[in-house]
């Protein structure tokens, strides 16, 4: 479990475990496999440096990055993104939707 106080920082942490954790499957197996580092992902709009959906576009942004490499035998999941926010407005709400999350 992960506590991060700001947009930048979720990234940077994301990115770090997501690596990590290919590495570690690559070292462990030499079969295709899907795998999920991280499970689930809470995030508010309004997060300084970064807010949620920057931080969500740019995890999915590496993931695909990692995928389309296709040097490993890993194929990365990305996470479940969950916002906890108090900018819960019908836009806000629709723009999730559109954006998958």
């Amino acid at each position: 479990r992960e506590f991060c106080y700001d947009g930048e920082e979720t990234i940077t942490r994301a990115i770090l475990i997501i690596e990590n954790v290919q590495k570690d499957y690559n070292i462990k197996s030499n079969k295709d496999k899907l795998i999920r580092p991280i499970k689930l992902m809470l995030l508010d709009h309004a997060m300084p440096r970064k807010n949620g959906i920057e931080v969500v576009e740019a995890i999915r942004k590496f993931i695909k990055s990692l995928n389309e490499k296709h040097t490993t035998f890993v194929t990365i999941v990305e996470p479940s993104f969950v916002f906890l926010t108090a900018y819960a407005s019908k836009a806000f709400k629709q723009h999730l939707q559109t954006i998958k999350v």
